[in-house]
């Protein structure tokens, strides 16, 4: 008797671990299309196809799954099939994302968005699986503005500083998060920076020419002109490149125009102070000496804070 009751003990035991281990659900996404990318709102649309596949005919996880980083979600349950053993359920979803665009470097910029599926269950009740060899991106995704470089999909955890009341847990919860990861980089990239900062060039270079032109006097309303197209060309360079708080390249070139300009400017007055001062040799030397001085800081600085964008 003894006996029979340590075995059922035993057993009884046993049963409670298996009872307690969680439930594991293998989740794949297909990713039909990307669209609708808002800079100002920084959000993109996502639609796609997500499935589960599990065991146990009580788990929840269709139910019971959240998508962090959606401001809005849409979905319908499409298709569930269930087999000894083996429970499979996919649906349709469409989501609106939060994304933190980066564009510093516009239009060499690269970003990375990402879709996030997280259980609203403790890890000690749910374990999620990333099926990374079945989650795709369609080849008909429609995104125009980038390329797809790469995406992966990716099983971690996100941990919480609070238990959310559940009596279970102390201190801490934490939940199976799954991360698909999408990197873009940007199409036609040179062709867009080439259109954009034609006008801030041109008017750097008119500005520039003034060191050959005499009497010094007329050199004012060309640098002058200069400055006021290069302002224009701001404001219209500003109207395409997407708002952001930072400072980004095409604002970096501006500046260094409008700064080498400015030096032109002063370095024009000084040689009109030696003209009036009957130097005309220290006159013609400080315009030589000013000309390829401008010239090569101005391309130098440029080309520094372009090949940093581009390699970034």
């Amino acid at each position: 008797m003894p006996r029979k009751i340590f075995f059922v003990f035993v057993v009884f035991l046993l049963a409670g671990k298996c009872f307690a281990q969680s439930d594991t659900t293998r989740i794949g996404v297909y990713i039909n299309s990307i669209s609708d990318i808002n800079y100002p709102e920084r959000s993109f649309d996502l639609n796609f196809w997500i499935w589960y596949n599990y065991a146990n005919d009580t788990n929840k996880i269709v139910e019971m799954t959240d998508f962090p980083n959606a401001k809005s979600v849409e979905s319908a349950l499409m298709s569930v099939v269930k087999e000894p053993g083996e429970i499979w359920c996919a649906k349709k979803v469409k989501a609106r994302l939060k994304n933190n665009w980066d564009l510093v470097n516009f239009p060499f910029d690269k970003q990375e968005i990402s879709l996030k599926i997280e259980s609203v269950e403790d890890e000690n009740k749910t374990t999620l699986i990333a099926d990374t060899m079945n989650s795709k991106i369609s080849s008909g995704n429609g995104l125009e503005e980038y390329n797809i470089k790469k995406y992966s999909f990716e099983r971690t955890k996100r941990v919480y500083n609070t238990t959310f009341g559940d009596p279970r847990l102390s201190g801490a919860s934490s939940f199976d998060l799954l991360v698909f990861k999408i990197f873009l980089e940007r199409n036609n990239s040179w062709t867009t920076f080439f259109k954009l900062i034609t006008g801030v060039l041109v008017a750097f270079f008119i500005s520039l020419s003034v060191f050959f032109i005499r009497p010094i006097e007329v050199r004012f309303g060309l640098c002058v002109g200069s400055l006021f197209a290069s302002i224009g060309n701001k404001y219209i360079v500003e109207s395409v490149v997407p708002d952001t708080l930072k400072n980004t390249l095409m604002d970096t070139i501006h500046i260094v125009t409008f700064i080498s300009i400015l030096s032109i400017i002063v370095l024009s007055i000084i040689a009109l102070v030696l003209k009036s001062s009957d130097k005309p040799k220290a006159e013609k030397k400080l315009d030589k000496i000013a000309f390829w001085s401008i010239l090569t800081v101005y391309l130098s600085l440029n080309t520094f804070f372009i090949a940093r964008a581009v390699l970034s």
